[in-house]
This record gives structure tokens, C-alpha cells and sequence, in this order.
């Protein structure tokens, strides 16, 4: 008979070997040692004082100089995202925060950039009103909504800002949403907010007009002109007037269905087909034309004999720069705009395979 299987644990003698469990608990303590060391050596590292936490990113405090040091530059738009950066790791209190996002809003309507200046005005409202710097957001803010042709914004910035009550109104005046109802033509009526609204679009459509071929300072002066004109009672009155003469000649027109002749349709086609053609042209002046006071300058010292004048004697003199400067740069301008024309027919012919057969035309 076949002796039976030995399950007996083997004996420790001295002469027998270690158990191999034992090497493995002691393996296991080194690891948990080495583990609990290398927690510990992260926690007592040091943080360099000038660097973010990743080593890489900089600190609260150099962003801070930097953004001093940009804003008395006057590199504008890298002082404004240094500004934000700084805003993001500086855990600034309410008071502190608002009075950063004041300087942004002073750096942003020194580069005339507006939208930018009232929403860091506004955000630094939301924050806090620090006693030495509320009068001064609520002028700047009224400022720039002046700036800006916004009529229908700044007039109920006042009405919040001084507490007056835009619900008081005489008594032949009717009210529609809170705002007052300067005309009706039947059931419509036309709001103050809705008139103003259609003055700045009529401003800023004539300031793009304008853009292009004047310098800064001309398009800035003839922007405050619009403003003063629209702004004043007669101005807004004969605007008026003239948006109430369209509406009765446009309702008549709708009326008599003269819409849905083929003359008017033919009309319309044509019109749209024209205003998209010019918008495309628009849009490539404004997208590859940069013209700087320099290239002006070297126009008019290449193309001096085109700017002479004959005084009384007969004697052929050059003007000096600043006397024919707004000529120079609307010559200067046209030369630009005709390239980039040409250029852009040419890339649209070879699009669209546009083939002209010139022996069709003629009278053979």
C-alpha cells in the first residue's frame, strides 16, 4: 500500500534554509519606508519666491512688473493681458481687484478701443466702488459712451447714474416698455431708444465710409461732427422726419404690391448683387491694406513732382509734407486699393474659369 501525501509545514531548523515569506515582509517595510521618505521631501521643498509652482509660469509679483512696466510704455495690448495674468494668480480682495480692472479700462480707452474700456469699467464695478475711484469710473464710462455714438446707452446710463426716473414723462407722451414714444404711424411706434439706434448706424456706416482714406485725427473730427449734429434737437427731429418719410413711401409701395413686379424684383436683384460685390471689395481693402504715416511719407518723397504748384511768377514749387498730406495719402490709398482689386480678380477668375470670347463681341 502506497504511503499517504505529507502536508506537514517543513521544519526550521538551523540547518534548513530561511522561510521565503520573510524576505518578502522585509522587502515590503523597505518600500513603505521609502514611500513615507520621499512624501515627506516633498512637502518640506522650498518654493523659489520669484517662480509659479510649476517653476515655468511667473509669479503674481513679476507680472505685476511687468504690467507697470508695458502700461509706462505704453505697449498697450501686452499691459492689458499682463494685467489679466496677473489677476488670474494674484488673489487680490474685491477693492484691489476692481481697482485693477480700472487700469485696464484706462489703458483700453486710451487706445480708443471703447467696448473693451466699458466692460473693464463695468467689471470693476461689479467688484467693489472704492471711494477714490467711483466718480472717476462714472465720468470715463459717460465718456466713452460718447465716444462710442451710443445715444440710446448713455442715456440711460445718466437716468441710473444721477437717479432720474425715465418713467416721467408730460402728458402727451406715451409710454411703450418702460421708454419713451417719439412717433407713431399707426399701430407702430417708434421709441426715443429705436430713434437713437438708428442715428449710430447711420454714424458708423458714414465713419467706414471714411476710414480708408483719412488719417486718425480727420476721421475723429468728423465723427464728433456727426455726434453734434445728431445729438441736438433739430438734428434728431429732421432725422426723424426723414425715417417717417420712408416709412409712409415704403407702406404705399407695399400696398400697390409694387414689390412683386418684375421691374422692382429685377431692381432688387441688381441692388443686392452690387452691395455684396462692394462688401467683398471692402473687406479685402480692410483685410490687407495697413498704411502707416512712414509709407505716406515715401509716397510723396517718390512722387514730389506730382504735388508742384506754379506760384504767381510761373515758378513750378513742391508744397511741403504736411500741406498736401491728406492728398498724398488718398493717392496713396487709391494706388493700394487698385492692387489689391486687381489681385483679387485675377484669383477669382482662375476660381470661377471665367473665359471671355472677345471675337464674339465685335460686329463680325
Amino acid at each position: 500500500m502506497a504511503e499517504g501525501l505529507d502536508f506537514s509545514i517543513p521544519s526550521t531548523g538551523k540547518n534548513r534554509g530561511k522561510s521565503p515569506l520573510r524576505w518578502i515582509y522585509i522587502i515590503l517595510a523597505l518600500l513603505v519606508i521609502l514611500s513615507i521618505l520621499n512624501a515627506m521631501l516633498f512637502f518640506i521643498r522650498p518654493n523659489r519666491p520669484d517662480a509659479g509652482s510649476d517653476g515655468i509660469t511667473p509669479s503674481a509679483n513679476t507680472l505685476k512688473s511687468l504690467a507697470l512696466k508695458l502700461e509706462k510704455q505704453e505697449i498697450n495690448k501686452e499691459a492689458i493681458s499682463a494685467w489679466n495674468e496677473y489677476l488670474k494668480v494674484a488673489g487680490l480682495d474685491a477693492n484691489e481687484t476692481a481697482r485693477i480692472w480700472y487700469r485696464i479700462g484706462r489703458i483700453a480707452e486710451a487706445m480708443g478701443d471703447y467696448d473693451n474700456a466699458l466692460q473693464a469699467y463695468y467689471r470693476s464695478e461689479a467688484f467693489s466702488s472704492p471711494d477714490d475711484i467711483r466718480d472717476e469710473i462714472n465720468q470715463r464710462i459717460q465718456r466713452c459712451l460718447e465716444k462710442a455714438g451710443r445715444f440710446a446707452a448713455l442715456r440711460y446710463e445718466l437716468n441710473d447714474r444721477v437717479g432720474a426716473n425715465p418713467d416721467s414723462v408730460k402728458n402727451n407722451t406715451q409710454q411703450n416698455g418702460g421708454d419713451r414714444i417719439v412717433a407713431e404711424i399707426g399701430t407702430l411706434k417708434i421709441t426715443r431708444e429705436e430713434l437713437d439706434k438708428k442715428i449710430e448706424k447711420v454714424i458708423a456706416s458714414r465713419i467706414s465710409g471714411l476710414s480708408r482714406y483719412l488719417p486718425p485725427d480727420r476721421i475723429n473730427m468728423e465723427k464728433e461732427n456727426l455726434l453734434k449734429q445728431y445729438s441736438s434737437d433739430t438734428g434728431r427731429r429732421m432725422f426723424l422726419e426723414q425715417y417717417i418719410i420712408e416709412e409712409m413711401l415704403y407702406r404705399k409701395a407695399r400696398e400697390e404690391r409694387l414689390a412683386d413686379t418684375d421691374e422692382v424684383r429685377d431692381a432688387i436683384t441688381e441692388m443686392e448683387r452690387s452691395l455684396l460685390a462692394s462688401k467683398v471689395m471692402e473687406n479685402a481693402y480692410k483685410d490687407e491694406i495697413k498704411v502707416t504715416e512712414t509709407d505716406v511719407r515715401n509716397f510723396y518723397e517718390a512722387n514730389k513732382a506730382k504735388y508742384s504748384e506754379k506760384d504767381k511768377d510761373g515758378k513750378e514749387n513742391v508744397p511741403e509734407f504736411d500741406k498736401v498730406k491728406e492728398r498724398v495719402m488718398l493717392d496713396l490709398m487709391n494706388e493700394k486699393e487698385r492692387d489689391v482689386q486687381k489681385a483679387l480678380i485675377g484669383r477669382l477668375r482662375e476660381k470661377y474659369n471665367v473665359v471671355v470670347h472677345n471675337s464674339a463681341l465685335s460686329g463680325d
